[in-house]
């Protein structure tokens, strides 16, 4: 839409070579704000639908630069599990009180506690590789952001910081104590992958 036309205002960002980024930002204009206002609508009533695709499949990436475009595939028994598995994790987030103090923006830039739709994106054209989760204004924050800005139910969040989280992982699976510290544990001495009764 031409901005002249008043429906849209647009500030273009910038990667920050000399400065701070700053995001390109796109707003409503005082036509469409006056429009909305008539009909009782808020920033409220606006979104991104529960029907758009939740998993994303990209194909191998052919080097360091390349992103890997996204891919389409067939539904299986087991994208459509992925599928309605993240459907409820996005209903359970647009459902309860997530809020963001302002007051700790990035660089004033402005952050939407609404924008809260995940995705899960898979790697390397196969559905056993990735399948991490994106979205959601939270995981574009500084962890400092986070901790001060984000509140659920009211209430201020904490992270969670497990030391050595693999390793010992691993030493549970094989149903053995690992060490003090997993990090220094000897490279000749690994845990067995068998169970020894």
């Amino acid at each position: 839409a031409d901005e002249g036309m008043g429906i849209i205002t647009q500030a273009l960002g910038h990667k920050g070579y000399f400065g701070p980024a700053k995001w390109t930002t796109i707003n409503a204009g005082e036509v469409l704000a006056s429009r909305l206002k008539d009909a009782g609508l808020d920033y409220l009533h606006f979104g991104i639908g529960p029907g758009q695709e939740v998993i994303h499949l990209k194909r191998t990436k052919e080097d360091h630069w390349d992103e890997g475009e996204l891919i389409e595939y067939d539904d299986t028994p087991e994208t459509v599990a992925f599928r309605e598995q993240v459907q409820i994790i996005n209903a359970r987030l647009q459902a309860a009180e997530i809020d963001f103090d302002e007051y700790h923006s990035p660089e004033g830039n402005p952050v939407d506690p609404h924008d809260r739709q995940l995705r899960r994106v898979f790697t390397q054209g196969r559905f056993d590789s990735g399948g991490r989760l994106f979205g959601g204004f939270w995981q574009s924050l500084k962890k400092k952001q986070r901790l001060e800005g984000v509140t659920i139910n009211g209430e201020s969040v904490v992270e969670l910081d497990y030391g050595q989280m693999n390793p010992r992982l691993l030493y549970a699976l094989c149903g053995e104590q690992p060490p003090e510290q997993c990090q220094t544990a000897s490279k000749s001495d690994p845990p067995s992958a068998s169970n020894s009764d």
